[in-house]
């Protein structure tokens, strides 16, 4: 073939060489003096790498292209995984999965800003309170060499007796020297065994939220639901290492109650909002009717004197009650003639004006 041909020439590979193998393509379909379609040129490339092994080897550039080719080739040819569609409606399936990040999930905001950081800050304290308790009353079973070796990676560094350990640093030190703690079964409760997983959960729902945690606009940065599970760890942690577990039990409870009776006060808030809502909706589709009647009589009445229309669509709008009684008994008549004819003597009679059906 001439295109094999032309590549196999000597120095056309080299000379128009670029930094990737798309752009290789771009330059040798550019300087073809062939005219062959790119596809043809890139296809032709790839039979010779497939079958010529001297050509790959020939120089370092053709070397570079032949390691593009077979890349390429490797990905293209190399089996996907294949799942059952039983478990998927048919219309789902071929469906793209979805691009654009979904919405934030709607929660509850119970508590004004400040009370939430109240009580976060409160079971934060307990907790890195408990946790250093938990050191002191265990130092005995922890050798002096580990504490030494711990606080020369911390910065900025700590005091060898912890006076100056952050709750973060509490529970790195636990983590990382959990052995030493297991072996004389200092834990309690369902994590007793595998301390560490509440620990971590503790440092990175709690502690890091604390730390770097964004705030929902007016909303604050705790939900209730966050809240409670501020709670539930702090809870989970103190039982864990043998804490006074009474009292933060007892203020779970209290929050917890807290939470319901906001919960509820809201809710009954918006339930009120929505009854005055639904009181109006009926006060506004009459006006609305009313006001659609009134224009559709214009039609068919003519006013004597100039602006008598225009106090008759104020009486509508502003609801008069007279106007609203003769509204009230004109639309129960059958046919527009006849409530043109009505609505003309009525509103002449009791208003004064002159009107006149066309």
């Amino acid at each position: 073939m001439k295109i094999c041909s032309w590549l196999r020439k000597s120095g056309t590979v080299e000379t128009n060489f670029k930094d990737t193998l798309e752009s290789t393509i771009n330059e040798l379909y550019i300087n073809c003096p062939l005219g062959v379609p790119k596809e043809s040129l890139y296809q032709s490339l790839k039979d010779i790498v497939k079958s010529d092994e001297e050509f790959c080897k020939k120089s370092p550039v053709h070397v570079k292209i032949s390691g593009w080719l077979k890349e390429v080739a490797s990905k293209q040819s190399e089996p996907t995984a294949r799942f059952a569609k039983t478990r998927i409606s048919k219309t789902e399936i071929n469906k793209n999965t979805r691009s654009s990040t979904p919405p934030p999930i709607n929660e509850k905001f119970s508590l004004s800003r400040e009370r939430q950081g109240a009580i976060v800050e409160r079971f934060y304290t307990v907790v890195e309170s408990e946790l250093y308790k938990f050191l002191v009353e265990n130092e005995n079973i922890i050798p002096a060499r580990v504490v030494e070796s711990f606080i020369k990676r911390r910065k900025p560094p700590l005091s060898p007796d912890f006076r100056n350990a952050d709750l973060l640093s509490m529970i790195n030190f636990i983590i990382k020297h959990v052995g030493i703690f297991l072996q004389k079964s200092v834990f309690h409760g369902e994590h007793k065994v595998n301390p560490v997983k509440i620990l971590k959960d503790y440092k990175e729902k709690v502690r890091h939220k604390l730390a770097h945690g964004i705030s929902m606009n007016e909303k604050g940065r705790w939900s209730d639901l966050a809240i409670q599970n501020v709670a539930h760890l702090s809870c989970q942690v103190v039982a864990c290492i043998g804490g006074n577990y009474e009292d933060v039990y007892a203020f779970r409870e209290k929050v917890n109650g807290e939470i319901a009776r906001q919960s509820m006060k809201r809710a009954a808030a918006e339930d009120s909002e929505e009854s005055i809502m639904n009181k109006a909706r009926p006060e506004k589709r009459k006006r609305n009717e009313m006001i659609n009647f009134v224009l559709n009589i214009f039609e068919e009445i003519e006013e004597i004197k100039e602006g008598q229309k225009k106090e008759i669509l104020k009486m509508a709008l502003q609801k008069d009650e007279i106007f609203v009684k003769i509204w009230e008994i004109v639309k129960m008549q059958e046919t527009k003639k006849q409530q043109v004819s009505k609505f003309t003597k009525l509103m002449n009679i009791m208003f004064d004006i002159n009107l006149k059906e066309l």
